[in-house]
């Protein structure tokens, strides 16, 4: 009985294992899932985004390759030009005047269209004429703009993103001849605001501008920082523009969102910025979930110097994290469904057997499962040639014991024999009730003088044992020992261990005979 539950349990412990791992793979494929789905809606957002920014971009380049070929490049400007490049400072000034008072209301058409930058490029990279801010000219522009220098240098096109004096802007530099001999550069240029702006107007996008500190005060003159950036709350190595800034239409929100950021994800922040690529965190706001898109602006050289930051409510986040709860909670009721189950099954399985091979009394093994038993390790020992030894048992007087304190306490008797006889015998040794007081023990891999061995030890555990205390004593048992032979039936090895038993009463009782 012990065996067999042993059995059973460490068969109903390996299912409920594989049935566990089944259920937790499947939870863990769908979290996997889960991930996998929130990293593919972040590049497709981070993707939109890029995609408006291109296109945005791709606006201006046409419009400011426009209003080059139409009013820049041109005979009477180009003169001007070539001539401010070996002219004195006076005659510079006249040029400057001239140059400006031709181009106004071209300038002034290029701010209706939210350009910021146009300005005049000598071919030595000294600033010829600025038109956003005419009272700064003669600088040296060789060392803080590289789009300047390149377009002088290779005489060619130039466009990216730039930190100037003053402004930043995304650059479209254009270079100047005349008579094919190449006189300098000019630039025409929006601000990131107008970008921002743009982006906002077209796809209902608000975002800020951050851009690295380092950039800002290794180019921008000191007085224009305070009034063009101000200190990035989300990082203490990046401006923001202020003018950008106030394009938000819900500051509050805004506002929140940051503080969220700031509260919950400043480590993972921090990480994304000093690898310095385009990225998106997920941040939750009350019930809401909202997509923080940064994504990375580089300059002509292919560094990395701020990010462009765009945020939006997700509703599609929410969709998946219900869903997969959903999924979740729902292979969790499987589990504990098909766990319930497999108890059921396990219990009803065991009642089954103890009814169909259990003696109800004693929980010995019965009849039924004796001759099954017995058939397979008879077939056992013909193939393998193993040897085995059965004992069979009974109570001396045992329908005195009834006779005198009654039935109930009889079969108190019968179980406490049957506990002490499994006790002490070998774990593999199987316990049998074959009727009424009658009791066969298997014993497997035993010879017939080993099996005599265990019959006398367990006859004195059970003679020198006190069996219900006070009622019944002295209580003794006759046994028959027979070895397995070849080519007995089990009924013929049960009937030769009966005759055996019979042999020890008939000799006084108390004994083995074998």
């Amino acid at each position: 009985m012990k065996k067999t539950n042993q059995k059973q349990l460490i068969g109903l412990i390996i299912i409920l294992i594989l049935v566990t791992f089944v259920i937790g793979l499947f939870q863990f494929a769908l979290i996997k899932e889960y991930q996998e789905n929130i990293k593919l809606n972040g590049e497709e957002i981070l993707t939109r985004y890029e995609d408006e920014y291109n296109t945005i971009k791709y606006a201006y380049r046409k419009l400011s390759r426009a209003y080059f070929e139409e009013r820049v490049n041109k005979e009477e400007i180009l003169k001007i030009i070539d001539e401010a490049n070996s002219a004195d400072e006076a005659r510079k000034d006249e040029l400057r005047k001239k140059l400006n008072d031709i181009l106004k209301d071209t300038y002034n058409n290029t701010i209706k269209n939210k350009f910021r930058s146009f300005q005049f490029i000598l071919k030595d990279n000294t600033s010829f004429l600025r038109m956003h801010s005419i009272e700064n000219f003669g600088d040296d522009l060789t060392e803080i703009r590289d789009t300047l220098r390149i377009s002088n240098d290779q005489k060619r096109y130039v466009e990216g993103f730039e930190e100037g004096r003053i402004f930043n802007a995304y650059r479209f530099v254009y270079p100047l001849f005349n008579n094919y001999e190449h006189i300098g550069c000019m630039e025409i240029s929006p601000s990131f605001v107008s970008v921002s702006a743009l982006m906002d107007e077209l796809f209902n996008d608000s975002s800020i501008f951050m851009m690295k500190k380092s950039i800002v005060d290794e180019k921008v003159w000191k007085e224009e920082i305070e009034k063009n950036y101000g200190n990035c709350k989300l990082s203490d190595s990046y401006y923001y523009d202020r003018e950008i800034y106030s394009y938000i239409k819900n500051m509050m929100e805004f506002d929140d969102l940051i503080l969220e950021i700031k509260n919950s994800r400043k480590k993972e922040l921090d990480e994304f910025l000093l690898k310095e690529d385009s990225f998106t965190l997920n941040v939750k706001i009350n019930n809401s979930i909202y997509s923080v898109v940064f994504l990375e602006v580089y300059n002509i050289m292919r560094n990395q110097v701020g990010y462009l930051m765009f945020y939006q409510e997700n509703n599609e986040l929410v969709y998946l994290k219900d869903s997969t709860i959903y999924k979740v909670v729902l292979m969790g009721i499987i589990w504990l469904i098909l766990i319930a189950g497999i108890l059921m099954f396990y219990r009803s399985r065991i009642k089954m057997i103890k009814i169909t091979y259990f003696d109800k009394l004693t929980g010995a093994f019965n009849r039924n499962k004796l001759q099954s038993y017995l058939s397979d390790e008879i077939e056992r020992s013909n193939r393998y040639g193993t040897k085995f030894s059965i004992i069979m048992f009974d109570i001396d007087y045992f329908k005195n014991v009834n006779d005198t304190y009654g039935h109930t306490k009889g079969d108190e008797v019968l179980k406490e024999v049957i506990k002490i006889a499994q006790d002490k015998l070998r774990i593999n040794d199987l316990v049998f009730r074959f009727g009424g007081d009658e009791f066969i023990i298997f014993l497997p891999n035993t010879e017939l003088k080993n099996a005599i061995k265990a019959a006398e030890k367990l006859r004195i555990n059970i003679c020198n044992k006190e069996i219900i205390a006070e009622v019944v004593k002295n209580l003794t048992l006759s046994m028959g020992v027979v070895e397995y032979d070849d080519d007995f039936a089990w009924l013929d090895l049960i009937n030769r261990a009966d005759e055996k038993l019979y042999k020890a009463k008939e000799m006084g009782r108390n004994k083995v005979c074998c």
